[in-house]
């Protein structure tokens, strides 16, 4: 049964069976590319379009922020400071459409998508260990290319599931 909100099945599994970890990833992953999208829509003079997609990278900045409910803890205290500079970098990004400022967001944004993936990439090894099952990477059937699949590879040969692979991740 398909929820409609997502046009690629692969991912709408993806999402639907992520952890609470995997899908900060995957929002953040989002907004870092999103920043990609805006930096060459403002390039080709699009203004109006990139406006429109500063506004989603805001959602899901705002949602992320959202997720950070135990300000008790030191920890989180940080994380939603971070989360509240970036709204407000952002901000100032919108008014004066200042790649440099957009530079700076995508780079932050960069650290927080390099960390979580670590994280999930940990949690998925200690699921996978806890089942029982090597932790290994798999070799992909012959008859399918696997780097196609998935989005292709990172410089450090990594698969890269989402980056900026085409597909739309809706908040």
């Amino acid at each position: 049964m398909s929820t409609g909100y997502i046009d690629n099945p692969y991912l709408e599994q993806e999402v639907l069976s992520a952890s609470p970890a995997k899908l900060r990833y995957l929002l953040i992953d989002k907004a870092y590319s999103l920043c990609g999208v805006v930096d060459q829509l403002w390039k080709n003079g699009d203004h109006l379009i990139a406006d429109q997609w500063l506004l989603r990278i805001r959602d899901i900045l705002t949602e992320l922020l959202s997720g950070v409910t135990d300000q008790d803890m030191p920890l989180s205290k940080n994380v939603s400071d971070i989360y509240i500079f970036m709204i407000n970098l952002l901000t100032k990004t919108e008014n004066s459409r200042d790649p440099k400022m957009l530079a700076d967001l995508r780079s932050i944004l960069e650290i927080e998508r390099e960390t979580w993936q670590l994280f999930c990439r940990n949690e998925a090894n200690q699921t996978l260990g806890a089942a029982g099952i090597s932790s290994a990477p798999l070799s992909p059937p012959s008859t399918m290319n696997s780097s196609a699949a998935l989005g292709g590879y990172t410089s450090s040969g990594s698969p890269q599931l989402f980056g900026s692979s085409g597909f739309s991740l809706e908040v």
